[in-house]
């Protein structure tokens, strides 16, 4: 996944929560 498509899939949900979302909750591999 791109760095773009988890902007845009952040972003849509954080509109859709009306929550902001951490980085490190999406878009990063578990460690």
């Amino acid at each position: 996944m791109s760095q773009s498509k988890i902007k845009l899939v952040r972003r849509s949900l954080q509109a859709s929560t009306k929550t902001p979302i951490p980085m490190n909750l999406i878009g990063t591999p578990e460690q």
